[in-house]
């Protein structure tokens, strides 16, 4: 099976698309509008659905150049995740398939409604959050190269959340020909190719590379986010205790000794994500300095403490400290409202670490949910420093 770099196919997002796990597709904040997504997809689609009210907004991933035999399958594995009630509001996930003469086809993949019987319940009391993992394939009934839209719709509301995690995008009867200067495929066989072949013969199956998480949870690399611009370059880091959240136990084993005990009567932490920073090998004294603005939807004087946390951790195994950079106790007086999908924030502020002996130290910055997994808060951190 040969792994082609996703260079090989053209691939695009609009909204709310990371690489968080695999790819993730979320109709949550930095969004577009419904019209937005259908344009991006194809200017002539609309995208209606025959049950629940109409589509508000989303996000959607286009992989264009697939080339394939009549019988060619496009597949791949995902997990939707909803935190809306399931069997009222119809967010969706829908292909959308494009031939180059012109035809087009719109699947549903998941709906709340239509799949209302197969979702797994995280809160069976309450009908959510909850989610449904499954393979989906795609068979091109003509040869041809198609390009193929991947887009999670939010129906009627722009509350409650969806998202899905694709991975291992396959195509299977390609048929991709590479031309002598591009020699990208692989001898199916120990057979030596001949002069006249000198690239030998291309497997049929062909894989999407992935591109590599960068912590664990819904953890990402981001532009301007909600509204909000890095405060050097042009990306920041946005960890979230969003839908593809990961339990707080996967947290600690992810950064062995951080410390997510909750205050007392504030809640226990049950989920959140983390990213880790390369080692630093820091000077006795010397500070680690970086921005970070803490996000969420927890009121604040909330009884649900949801935590922004940086763990410091020496490679001789001496230091193992956490500390807690904001959270909704902490920051109730700095928690400003503001418009965006996350209604509070603290603003962008600078924090520090001081390493007090030199050593080779890890750095992790995890965001984590307290008491309850429906409402979100979220951390953007930016401009490292090492002074």
């Amino acid at each position: 099976m040969t792994l082609i770099q996703s260079s090989i196919f053209d691939v695009s997002s609009i909204g709310n698309v990371s690489t968080a796990n695999g790819y993730v597709i979320s109709n949550g904040a930095n969004s577009v509008d419904i019209t937005a997504v259908e344009d991006f997809a194809d200017e002539n689609v609309q995208f209606t659905q025959s049950k629940g009210g109409g589509f508000t907004e989303g996000s959607a991933l286009k992989i264009g150049g697939i080339t394939v035999s009549a019988g060619g399958t496009f597949s791949f594995d995902f997990d939707f995740l909803t935190e809306e009630f399931v069997g009222q509001i119809n967010d969706s996930f829908l292909l959308y398939v494009k031939g180059e003469d012109g035809t087009s086809e719109i699947i549903t993949v998941v709906s709340i409604l239509q799949n209302a019987a197969d979702f797994e319940l995280v809160n069976v009391e309450y009908g959510g959050p909850a989610s449904l993992t499954d393979t989906f394939s795609y068979t091109f009934d003509t040869a041809g190269t198609y390009e193929v839209t991947l887009a999670v719709l939010d129906s009627e509301n722009t509350v409650f959340d969806s998202a899905v995690s694709v991975k291992n995008f396959q195509v299977d009867g390609g048929g991709i020909s590479p031309d002598e200067s591009s020699p990208i495929g692989i001898i199916e066989d120990d057979t030596s190719p001949d002069e006249s072949s000198p690239i030998g013969i291309v497997k049929d199956v062909i894989l999407l590379e992935e591109p590599s998480p960068i912590g664990i949870g819904d953890a990402s690399f981001q532009g301007e986010f909600d509204g909000i611009n890095p405060t050097e370059g042009d990306s920041q880091y946005l960890i979230t205790t969003g839908l593809i959240s990961v339990s707080a136990a996967e947290i600690v084993t992810f950064a062995p000794g951080i410390d997510i005990t909750p205050l007392e009567n504030a809640g226990e932490f049950i989920e959140g994500s983390a990213v880790p920073l390369e080692p630093i090998v820091a000077e006795a004294n010397q500070q680690l300095t970086f921005d970070y603005n803490f996000l969420t939807n927890e009121y604040p004087n909330s009884f649900y403490n949801d935590s922004f946390l940086l763990h410091v951790a020496s490679a001789d195994g001496t230091v193992s400290e956490t500390v807690t950079l904001a959270s909704i106790v902490q920051n109730e007086e700095d928690l400003v409202e503001r418009a965006g999908d996350f209604n509070f924030h603290t603003g962008y502020q600078q924090g520090s670490y001081t390493f007090s002996t030199a050593g080779t130290y890890d750095i992790t910055f995890a965001v984590v949910d307290a008491g309850d997994n429906w409402v979100d808060s979220a951390a953007l951190v930016d401009n490292f420093q090492l002074i």
